[in-house]
C-alpha cells in the first residue's frame, strides 16, 4: 500500500488559524510524553477545521483525536468508535468516507489484538449487539467489511486529487501518485488489503463463488466487461474481483495506464493464487504475456516482465525456460534501464547465470 493514514507534521497554513504552528505544538507534547495536552490541542485544531470547512485538517484532527483518546482514556476505544460513527453521520464527503475507512481499521486492529479471545465465542444468530467487546469473529468481519465498502460506495465523492490530502498521508511520494492519483485509489487499496488478508475467515460452502474459469484471467477491458455472478455473493473472492473490476474500469476511463497496469498485475496474481482450474500456470503465463504486450510503452512494463520471467523460469517442463526468462528480462532492462522492474530483472538474470555456473561445476 503506497499510502496510509499516519501522524504527519505537515499541513497547509490557513489564513485564519496557523495549523502548522498548532501541529508543531501537538508533536512537541507527544514527544514530551504529554498525550492529554496533545489531545486538548488537537481538539482546538478540530474546532477551527470545522468552522473553516478545512476538510484535510478536519480529517487529520479526527485521526489524531481517536489515537490520542485511546492512549489517554481507559474507555478510549469505545469513545473513539462512538465518535467516529457520529462523524460519519454528520459530515459530508469526503470526510465521512475517510472516517469510515479509518473506523474499519480501528475495528480491525481491535480484532487482531483480541483474535484468540474472540475466536472462543460461539457464533450467534440475529442482530449483533452494540457492545463490540462481545462480538464474534463473524460480527467483527461483517462490520469491518461494511465500513470499508461504505468508503467506496460514492466514487465521485472521493475522486479527489491526492495532493489536497497530502497532510494525512504517510510517506507521501509524488512518484507513487501516478499509481494512486486520487483518494479513491487509496481507499480501495485499504479495502483490498482487508479482503485479501482475511479471506481465510470467509464462509466457503458448495455455493460459494470460485475462480474456476479461464475467463477470469482476461486482462484490461475484457476482464472489466466480464459478468461476475454468484449464488453466494458473500464470498471474499467474489468481492475482491468485483472491486478489481471497479478500480480497473476507473483507471481505463481516466487513461491512467501505469495504474491500470499495476492493478491488473496485482489482480492476475490474486486470480492465479486463488484459481481452481487445470493448467493454471500456463493460463497465468499467457495472461502475463498479454499484459506485458499491452503495457510495453510504460515503465511498469518492466515490473510485469520480472513477474513473467520469474513464472516462466519456474516451469520445470520447459527446457528453454531460463533462456526465455533472460530474453524477457533483457528486453525490459533495455527499454527501462533505470526502473525498479529492471533491477528485479537483472537479479533474475544474475541468479540464473549463477545457478547454471554452479551446476556446470
Amino acid at each position: 500500500m503506497p499510502f496510509s493514514w499516519e501522524y504527519s507534521q505537515q499541513g497547509p497554513k490557513d489564513n485564519n488559524f496557523d495549523f502548522n504552528k498548532a501541529w508543531t505544538q501537538v508533536e512537541k507534547f507527544i514527544k514530551e510524553g504529554l498525550p492529554q495536552s496533545a489531545l486538548e490541542k488537537v481538539e482546538e485544531i478540530h474546532t477551527h477545521a470545522l468552522a473553516e470547512k478545512n476538510n484535510p485538517q478536519l480529517v487529520k484532527s479526527i485521526i489524531y483525536i481517536s489515537r490520542l483518546s485511546i492512549n489517554t482514556d481507559e474507555k478510549g476505544i469505545e469513545k473513539s468508535i462512538d465518535r467516529l460513527q457520529q462523524i460519519i453521520q454528520t459530515t459530508d464527503a469526503p470526510v465521512k468516507q475517510i472516517t469510515a475507512s479509518y473506523l474499519a481499521e480501528l475495528y480491525q486492529k481491535y480484532f487482531d489484538n483480541h483474535r484468540w479471545e474472540i475466536s472462543q465465542r460461539s457464533e450467534l444468530t440475529g442482530d449483533q449487539g452494540l457492545d463490540f467487546r462481545t462480538w464474534t469473529t463473524k460480527q467483527f468481519l461483517r462490520t469491518i467489511e461494511k465500513w470499508y465498502l461504505f468508503s467506496l460506495e460514492d466514487k465521485k465523492a472521493v475522486y479527489i486529487d491526492l495532493d489536497q490530502y497530502e497532510t494525512i498521508l504517510n510517506n507521501y511520494d509524488q512518484e507513487a501518485k501516478k499509481f494512486r492519483p486520487t483518494l479513491y485509489e487509496v481507499l480501495a487499496d485499504r479495502a483490498f488489503e482487508f479482503f485479501q488478508n482475511y479471506d481465510s475467515y470467509s464462509n466457503e460452502n458448495a455455493e460459494s463463488f470460485q475462480i474456476n474459469n479461464g475467463s477470469y484471467f482476461e486482462i484490461g477491458k475484457k476482464f472489466v466487461a466480464l459478468p461476475l455472478k454468484a449464488i453466494d455473493e458473500s464470498s471474499a473472492k467474489f468481492k475482491v474481483l468485483k472491486l478489481y473490476q471497479d478500480i480497473l474500469a476507473n483507471q481505463i476511463d481516466n487513461k491512467n495506464q501505469e495504474a491500470e497496469a499495476q492493478y491488473d498485475l496485482s489482480r492476475l496474481t490474486y486470480t492465479y493464487q486463488n484459481a481452481a482450474i487445470e493448467d493454471k500456470e500456463s493460463v497465468y503465463i499467457k495472461s502475463l504475456t498479454a499484459l506485458s504486450d499491452a503495457h510495453s510503452d510504460v515503465e511498469y512494463y518492466s515490473e510485469i516482465a520480472a513477474v513473467l520471467a520469474g513464472q516462466i523460469r519456474g516451469n520445470a517442463n520447459d527446457s528453454l525456460a531460463n533462456n526465455k526468462a533472460i530474453e524477457i528480462c533483457e528486453d525490459a532492462i533495455k527499454k527501462y534501464p533505470k526502473s525498479i522492474g529492471a533491477a528485479k530483472c537483472q537479479n533474475i538474470i544474475n541468479d540464473i547465470k549463477k545457478t547454471e555456473h554452479s551446476n556446470f561445476w
